[in-house]
């Protein structure tokens, strides 16, 4: 685990946990929101959800991502509903 912390009145902390493999698998923000990363058989990372109470409805609950081979193409946002928000 890793903490990042923002100085300032009052400070900032951010967490970030890694697997045995090295790939990010979870970061917890100051805000309270933790987002859970998931990884394909390749070590592409497919998808991130976020954990807990959304703050609204309009809140993005997961972003999936596109490859074609090893480049990233694309991601696509979802709210909790599970309709799509915007792709990039």
């Amino acid at each position: 685990m890793k903490r990042e912390t923002r100085p300032g009145f009052r400070p900032k902390e951010t967490y970030f946990d890694w697997d045995v493999q090295d790939r990010l698998v979870r970061v917890s923000l100051p805000d309270g929101a933790r987002w859970r990363y998931r990884y394909d058989a390749f070590g592409r990372r497919i998808n991130k959800v976020r954990e807990g109470q959304l703050p609204s409805a309009q809140a993005v609950a997961r972003v999936a991502y596109r490859w074609d081979g090893d480049q990233l193409i694309g991601q696509q946002q979802y709210y909790a509903d599970g309709s799509a928000a915007r792709g990039i």
